[in-house]
């Protein structure tokens, strides 16, 4: 049996800032974390998973009443497969939280995704 495994990862920090002026206090700055691990199977299929999160470091303007909730996560689970040398097929589910930035209902979210790739060569 032919199996690759591999281990990625990765940190980051950043920040984002308002203009004008008069809106400053909603910039941010924020730090994040991704690991995630594939196997690649028979040169073909691949399954993997993957783990995202970001986390703010500052609130914004304590003059605010609500600042929002910026920390983000996901995990997602899928396989792809190379079902010819220029066409792969993937599927992918994955749950994560959007924070209070985008609570409509809910701040968790699902989703389902299903791709085709074709490279033309």
């Amino acid at each position: 049996a032919t199996y690759h495994p591999r281990i990625t990862g990765s940190v980051f920090v950043g920040g984002e800032s308002a203009l004008p002026e008069s809106y400053r206090a909603l910039g941010q700055r924020y730090y994040g974390l991704a690991v995630g691990g594939e196997l690649t199977l028979f040169r073909a299929h691949t399954p993997y998973v993957s783990f995202q999160t970001q986390r703010s470091l500052s609130t914004g303007d304590d003059t605010l009443v609500t600042a929002p909730d910026d920390d983000r996560s996901q995990i997602a689970a899928g396989w792809k497969w190379q079902a010819q040398r220029h066409l792969s097929l993937q599927a992918e589910a994955s749950v994560g939280y959007n924070g209070g930035r985008l609570r409509f209902q809910n701040p968790e979210h699902t989703r389902v995704f299903f791709g085709t790739r074709f490279d033309f060569r």
